[in-house]
């Protein structure tokens, strides 16, 4: 769940590029496209929701079945053309280091705040894969505006693309508690969040869905081990279902066995303002 607050959304990009080749290992079946741009000014100061720059961009490279992104995939540069760069970290202000929101029991809170630099300015829990369609589409987080009177962003860096290989492997973890409504472990050197998405009661059964991505590739499948009378995973993104007491778990993890296509492009685009 996402808290609305009173935030001043620019009109779109006028002008979009057309799909363009990239760079890269393997590149000559590779092509780019910015498929959307989002400038977000608070209509006044706001710690909670920040003014940043968010763009989309899609990464097609058939026909590779793809199944994350790479750990190391980062955006360098996003400037526009008056040479203000769009990157630069800012620090919380001292008033605003509060305790972080909690959210009530049976919904999902997201932080407010955007991974930054640290995750290479994309936001890792807000990316898409096409699978056997051959596309990922991440989403590019920045903590700057472009400044009042620039035209056209430049936007490069260089994504990492994991690619099903053979097989799967399978892991196991034990103890893991979510009785709080999240959990973070680490599993196969991949840091896998879970967030719940809701409670509800199916006849005498408590049924708790959670939805668990990691920061790069994503499990195949994630389930508690040995829970026989589990309902089938909900149609909508919750891809753990838990029956009963949400601590003291054990999960098995199933991961595809990846290769990495890395990627590396620049690409510039109009603003319609």
């Amino acid at each position: 769940m996402r808290i609305a607050r009173q935030i001043a959304l620019l009109p779109l990009l006028a002008a979009l590029p057309a799909t363009a080749p990239a760079q890269g290992n393997d590149a000559s079946d590779t092509a780019i496209a910015v498929t959307g741009l989002t400038l977000l000014r608070p209509a006044e100061a706001d710690a909670m929701r920040p003014a940043r720059t968010q763009m989309n961009i899609r990464i097609a490279v058939p026909p590779a079945h793809v199944v994350g992104l790479g750990r190391d995939s980062r955006i360098t540069r996003l400037e526009d053309d008056t040479g203000h760069s769009l990157l630069v970290e800012h620090g919380p202000a001292e008033e605003d280091q509060t305790e972080p929101f909690r959210a009530p029991p049976g919904l999902t809170w997201r932080g407010p705040s955007p991974p930054g630099a640290a995750f290479g300015f994309l936001r890792r829990d807000d990316f898409s894969i096409g699978g056997r369609d051959g596309w990922i589409e991440i989403t590019v987080d920045a903590p700057g505006l472009p400044a009042g009177d620039a035209t056209q962003l430049t936007v490069a860096g260089t994504i990492e693309v994991l690619i099903a290989g053979e097989g799967e492997s399978r892991h196991r973890i034990d103890n893991v508690d979510l009785s709080d409504g999240e959990a973070r472990f680490e599993i196969a050197d991949e840091t896998i969040t879970c967030m719940q998405d809701r409670s509800l009661t199916q006849g005498d059964l408590d049924v708790s869905e959670f939805y668990c991505w990691s920061q790069s590739l994503q499990p195949r499948s994630i389930a508690v081990v040995d829970q026989d009378d589990a309902p089938p995973t909900p149609m909508d993104r919750s891809n753990l279902v838990v029956i009963g007491e949400t601590s003291d778990l054990s999960l098995e993890v199933n991961f595809p066995i990846d290769e990495t296509r890395r990627i590396t492009f620049e690409e510039r685009v109009g603003l319609g303002l």
